[in-house]
């Protein structure tokens, strides 16, 4: 160990806007907030301290700790880097600082030690051991650098979220380091250890039992101990549970209909804990929205975000007032936050890609204006057909777009180029949906084949069986889920579901390894499909 001082400092607050409190909530009989800073504080050697604000929020939490003889430095609220270069103005330059979060209870003195070691022998100005890159538990996470480094940052912050997230300044400057654990050869990537929403609290509350010394336990042992169910795969991310089917009956194969909600609140977390981030929703699914926010009031709020479209404004006419148009937008925006019961939206798009340009942008202006006050993050827009694709790509205030696409549909090839340089320059997410055209490339029921204007459908399943072989698919549903994870271009695919078998299925198809060369340029389709087949609003 170096000679130089070293500081453990405890980031926390009471005031956590999706579980509210939990820095005080208890785990084997004692405040998640004094069980870190103690597990911490098993190496004397370390000046533990809890740093929280001088809010009034946060007293009770400030005479916890000193009732647990724990230190605690009291700061600004937001300005968390403020609080940490405060904290230790006393200290010489050359302090290792090493920076934890109090939601985090895992991190012990033990692993502390050895990502400080790794620190100092690569002779790095930062580290950090978190998640994938560390093959560690999410939520096992440590950053270590010099006090002299965040004296900079602080004189330097440009911005709130530099302030707020204390490191960005340093890890722009000499770059991301990443912790790697010698001790063990277990892959730990997938789990989750951190306490961000209920469900994690109960979770690590489950690892935590019958432990008979919760500070002694070493880090590495509990994450034995965590539940390999709940295990997420990375790939798995490239996976939007879509919500049409939570709200009512949808797609041509499905003859379950909509699940009940206690069964689509199990779908929900499912999806959630083994590694879905987006769940995509819209005014026009019926009560979707309303199930999703009952689900997420049941402790999921921050495990995922939600993607939910405007309402299709079809009672406007053409002509419509524009300030009636402001105040439909409105109170459709107003009506997502009621329903999903939050206060922001985390993407909004438009249903429609016309109500771009429709009523003089009226639209896209009041989106804007609501981002600006905060009530919605991302804006993004929903086509259907190039020619739309072109005008979003068109607007940098778009940072979403989802289109249909499968693998029958060569509408695309020709933007795929543009899409690319559009990502290299922007942040620019690219959702597809239908990638079974609704259920239809599943189907072997003439009529529905029939429905959708395909009068060869006979030759059209026959090539789609004989391309899942060439391409070791087990089924025409893998090779359609493959084929679209190998493109490039593609950030996830929204898949929806109306049981845990569909579920599991998607979840299993997503799993599998796609190079992006798997389905090269020779996999041509040798037929071409009528555009009325290729829009669903158009069958029969």
């Amino acid at each position: 160990m170096s000679e130089a001082r070293i500081v453990v400092a405890i980031q926390a607050r009471t005031n956590s806007s999706r579980l509210p409190g939990k820095v005080l909530l208890p785990i084997s009989g004692m405040p998640i907030s004094v069980l870190a800073a103690r597990r911490a504080g098993r190496n004397k050697n370390f000046d533990v301290c809890v740093l929280t604000s001088k809010e009034s929020t946060d007293d009770y939490l400030a005479s916890v700790l000193a009732q647990h003889s724990v230190d605690c430095f009291r700061g600004d609220l937001n300005n968390v880097l403020s609080r940490f270069v405060e904290a230790f103005q006393d200290y010489p330059e050359n302090t290792i600082v090493v920076r934890l979060t109090a939601d985090n209870v895992f991190p012990d003195a033990e692993f502390i030690e050895g990502v400080i070691d790794q620190f100092i022998a690569t002779g790095v100005d930062y580290i950090c051991a978190n998640g994938e890159q560390s093959n560690l538990p999410y939520g096992l996470a440590v950053e270590v650098t010099r006090l002299v480094h965040l004296r900079e940052a602080l004189r330097a912050a440009a911005s709130d979220f530099d302030c707020e997230h204390v490191t960005p300044y340093i890890r722009r400057k000499f770059g991301d380091s990443y912790y790697m654990n010698p001790r063990t050869k277990e892959d730990l990537t997938g789990f989750r250890c951190t306490i961000d929403s209920l469900d994690d609290y109960l979770q690590v509350v489950k690892v935590f039992e019958n432990i008979v010394d919760p500070v002694a336990i070493p880090a590495l042992e509990l994450c034995m101990k965590l539940d390999s169910k709940a295990r997420a795969d990375s790939r798995v991310a490239k996976l939007v549970l879509g919500g049409a089917q939570l709200g009512l009956n949808y797609g041509v194969n499905n003859s379950i209909g909509q699940p009940t909600t206690d069964d689509a609140h199990s779908l929900l977390s499912q999806a959630v804990r083994s590694g879905v981030y987006y769940i995509d929703t819209a005014r026009a699914y019926g009560v979707s929205e309303k199930v999703i926010g009952e689900w997420l009031k049941q402790g999921w709020s921050g495990r995922c975000k939600v993607i939910t479209k405007l309402d299709p404004l079809s009672s406007l006419n053409k002509d419509a007032n524009l300030d009636l148009v402001r105040l439909s937008v409105s109170n459709s925006i107003i009506r997502s936050c009621h329903a999903l019961g939050t206060n922001t939206l985390d993407v909004l798009m438009l249903h429609r890609a016309e109500h771009m340009t429709l009523w003089n942008g009226t639209i896209l202006d009041e989106l804007l204006h609501q981002q600006a006050l905060g009530t919605v993050q991302e804006i993004g827009v929903s086509v259907q057909n190039p020619m739309e694709l072109e005008a979003a790509l068109a607007n940098t205030s778009i940072s979403f777009i989802q289109l249909p696409f499968n693998i029958l549909d060569e509408r695309w090839h020709s933007s795929i180029d543009k899409i690319l340089a559009e990502k290299s320059k922007r942040n620019l997410t690219i959702h597809v949906r239908s990638v079974f055209l609704q259920g239809l490339l599943l189907s072997s029921n003439p009529t529905s084949w029939l429905n959708a204007h395909v009068e060869n459908y006979q030759e059209v399943i026959q090539w789609l069986t004989d391309t899942a072989v060439q391409y070791n698919c087990s089924s025409i549903y893998e090779l359609c889920v493959r084929h679209a994870c190998s493109q490039s271009w593609i950030d996830a695919l929204v898949l929806g579901c109306e049981s845990r078998e569909q579920l599991d299925n998607n979840i299993t198809a997503m799993s599998f390894d796609t190079p992006s060369a798997a389905f090269d340029a020779s996999l041509k389709v040798p037929f071409e499909l009528d555009q009325k087949t290729l829009n669903p609003a158009m069958w029969s």
